[in-house]
């Protein structure tokens, strides 16, 4: 698997800037990850995590919450339960996940973030989070309780593991709430995003842009060691 996700340093907020990155691939030259002091790497595909550990590099690795691929080794185990909501038309090989259930959470606690540890990453990426957001608005009496059950995984994950970083990309809605549960907060796509109909990359309207700003900002208030990651 081969993918260069990310290559982008850069605050928000007042602060010394992080150089950062994320990589999903295990054939990224060493060299190549050299000037990044943070580094986000898929959970199976990444490079040897030792020789970046030596060298200072802070390593968090992927967990998706809402959502399982074809491909992971649990899907088979998670389909089988009736986690399933349905594929990710945007995604195609994805499938959404209830994140009411508690075999999701016991998934995620107990398989996933120890096999994350086990490997020698110092920290989580929490992906997909939005998930929840979609699913709930999108059908909210099929969905009802989505939004809160996301925020009560995370905050479990926080509790179960107090010494290990976390990241959590994106999840605007909860921020509020969860923003002293986390370390990080990746704001991806928020100047611009992909248009899923148009195929077609665009730029956030000013408005919709000020909103999470302003959702970060106060994410800040609440959680002043929080870094704001874009």
């Amino acid at each position: 698997m081969v993918l260069w996700q990310s290559a982008l340093s850069v605050s928000l907020f007042l602060g010394t800037p992080i150089p950062w990155a994320v990589c999903y691939s295990d054939a990224v030259p060493a060299d190549e990850l050299e000037r990044y002091s943070l580094l986000v790497l898929h959970g199976r595909y990444h490079p040897p995590l030792p020789a970046l550990s030596s060298a200072g590099k802070r390593l968090f690795g992927y967990v998706s919450l809402g959502e399982v691929e074809k491909t992971q080794p649990h899907f088979t185990a998670v389909r089988k339960q009736g986690l399933l909501r349905g594929e990710n038309a945007n995604w195609p090989g994805s499938y959404f996940v209830d994140l009411r259930d508690p075999r999701w959470h016991e998934c995620v606690l107990r398989q996933l973030i120890p096999e994350i540890r086990a490997q020698g990453f110092h920290g989580v990426f929490l992906d997909t989070i939005d998930t929840a957001e979609h699913l709930e608005t999108l059908d909210p009496g099929a969905h009802r309780g989505m939004m809160a059950a996301a925020l009560d995984l995370v905050r479990a994950i926080r509790h179960g593991y107090p010494d290990m970083p976390l990241i959590l990309n994106r999840g605007f809605f909860l921020l509020e709430e969860a923003a002293p549960l986390v370390d990080y907060v990746l704001a991806e796509s928020i100047y611009s995003d992909y248009d899923s109909a148009r195929k077609a990359y665009r730029r956030v309207p000013a408005a919709e842009y000020s909103e999470t700003v302003r959702k970060l900002a106060a994410a800040r208030t609440r959680n002043p060691g929080l870094t704001v990651l874009s």
